[in-house]
Order: structure tokens, then C-alpha cells, then sequence
């Protein structure tokens, strides 16, 4: 039997080299620092040598532990060279994708054919956010699309768009061609977190009309494509965002009541593993979704 060293902390002790900083080798790996440290303290004791010098100052390599290192590296170029040569092609351009269920059926899935046609490499796997607190990145997610209020501290984080949203009812609410009044309908209501988003509060705030939220018939939905879904059955009066409907507002199906946006303090934000941001599949894919954005 070979006489090998723990595999996983040989791998971390290849990215504590290559950053000579426990943190940043913990934050490049998705782990944390303590997990780091144990794995080369680990890797130290298996091979009885001291690996780095530590100090207020911070790390570094020993000689033994520059020795390894060299021949490691030697270790992992062979090891890359030869998996390249045999994994296949499209695990190489499979991205893993997630994000919130409504962006996914109207943004992502209407589009994503013509990225395909110019990427006849690259397949997809494509799963829904599940929560929308968390900022922390499934281990085998690319990229992920998150609604919310601000970058995350864990990943590469930015912002993608704002939403721009607008008040919607169907068309057999509207009576001579006269928007409806909102006080003869219920407000349809979108829920983030477990609670309201607060669009409609905002709204009627700027519209001096805020005790209205409290009193009157409301619906609440636990996504947008149910608050859209109601909106065209005429259930009530809705503000959304309004990339979501353009095909409801070409078609017909829904009408706008004012024609002012509603600014809005929520927004889309693209989410990359540091371990993966540099990835060509994902560079490209990013690249392609912030310019189909901005279209």
C-alpha cells in the first residue's frame, strides 16, 4: 500500500502556499480559518517536519517546507495535466447555476438559448435559490443570481441591475379606459423573507396614502411569477418589476396604471465562489448575462 499523506490537506497546504496567509487560503477554499490550520497542522505531524514558521507577523515557508513545496508543485502539475487530458469536454463547460425561481423563468430560460448558440459546449444545470438570506454559495454552485440589498462578504460579489418597478392591473379592471382606483381592489403583495416586500409601503408613502397598507384588502404570493399570475386574472393591483412583464404589457395582458417607475432599493446581484471567479466558463457566462442586461 502506498505511503501517501491526507490528500485534502495536501491541497490546502498547495493554496496556504501559494497566499502564505491561513485566512486568505481559508477564504479561496470556502473554509475556515481554523479548518485550514488543523489540516496543515495534520500535514505536519504525518510527516514529522515543521511546514511554516508562525509569528505575530504572519507565515512562512521553512526549509523543509520549501523543499515540499517544490516537489508538490511537481505533484499537481502531473496530476492536472493528465486529468485534462482524460475528463471530458463538456464536465469542463458545465456551468451550475442558481437562482430565484421567477428571474430564472423570464430572464434566464427565454435567453438562454442564444447563449447556447454561440456556446455549443457549455450545458447547464439550473436550480432555484432556497434561501434568500443565506450569502453563502453552494460548494458546487458557478454562479448565483441573488435578489436582495447588498453584495455579499463571502464571495465576488456585484450588482447586476436594480428592479424598475411599476403598478400593474389587468385590463378588465380598467372601466372606460380609466385606470382603477386602488381603493376598490385588493393590493397584491410579493413576499421576501416571510414578510411583505415593502414596494407597496414605499409607494404609498410618496403618495401620502400610507394608512391605506394597513386597512385595506390585501394578497400576498411567496414569488413574483404568482403575484403576475394574479394580476392577469384581475385579482387585484400589483407593482412589479417591470423586465418580468414585458410580455404580459406587449401582449395586453396586464396594464400600467401610472407612468412614473417606482425606484426601488432592491436588486439582482451576481454571486462567484472566489475559487471560481477566475474560471473561463464563468468569466464568459458572466460576461454574456451582463450585456443581455443592459440590452
Amino acid at each position: 500500500m502506498r505511503q501517501l499523506p491526507p490528500m485534502n490537506a495536501l491541497r490546502i497546504f498547495e493554496e496556504v502556499v501559494k497566499h502564505l496567509n491561513f485566512s486568505h487560503a481559508a477564504q479561496s477554499l470556502c473554509l475556515t480559518h481554523g479548518a485550514v490550520s488543523r489540516q496543515i497542522k495534520l500535514l505536519e505531524e504525518y510527516l514529522g517536519v515543521q511546514l511554516f514558521l508562525r509569528s505575530q507577523k504572519g507565515i512562512e515557508l521553512t526549509p523543509s517546507g520549501v523543499e515540499f513545496a517544490k516537489d508538490m508543485q511537481v505533484v499537481f502539475d502531473q496530476i492536472e495535466t493528465s486529468t485534462l487530458k482524460f475528463r471530458a469536454k463538456n464536465i469542463r463547460s458545465k456551468l451550475n447555476i442558481e437562482a430565484p425561481p421567477t428571474w430564472c423563468n423570464r430572464i434566464l430560460s427565454p435567453n438562454l438559448k442564444n447563449f447556447l448558440l454561440a456556446n455549443k459546449d457549455y450545458s447547464f444545470t439550473v436550480n432555484y435559490t432556497q434561501d434568500a438570506e443565506s450569502h453563502e454559495v453552494a460548494v458546487d454552485t458557478d454562479i448565483r443570481i441573488r435578489f436582495g440589498l447588498a453584495p455579499s462578504n463571502h464571495c465576488q460579489s456585484s450588482l447586476l441591475l436594480k428592479e424598475d418597478y411599476v403598478m400593474v392591473a389587468s385590463p378588465q379592471l380598467f372601466k372606460e379606459g380609466l385606470a382603477p382606483n386602488i381603493q376598490d381592489y385588493p393590493l397584491i403583495h410579493v413576499l421576501y423573507n416571510r414578510k411583505r416586500l415593502d414596494t407597496w409601503q414605499i409607494w404609498l408613502q410618496q403618495n401620502h396614502a400610507v394608512d391605506l397598507i394597513e386597512s385595506h384588502c390585501a394578497i400576498e404570493f411567496s414569488t413574483t411569477e404568482q403575484v403576475i399570475q394574479a394580476a392577469v386574472a384581475g385579482y387585484g393591483i400589483a407593482i412589479i418589476d417591470k423586465p418580468m412583464i414585458q410580455n404580459e404589457l406587449h401582449t395586453g395582458l396586464l396594464k400600467a396604471m401610472i407612468e412614473t417607475g417606482i425606484q426601488s432599493k432592491y436588486g439582482y446581484w451576481i454571486d462567484i465562489p472566489l475559487n471560481k471567479a477566475t474560471l473561463p466558463k464563468v468569466q464568459i457566462f458572466k460576461s454574456w448575462l451582463e450585456n443581455l442586461l443592459i440590452q
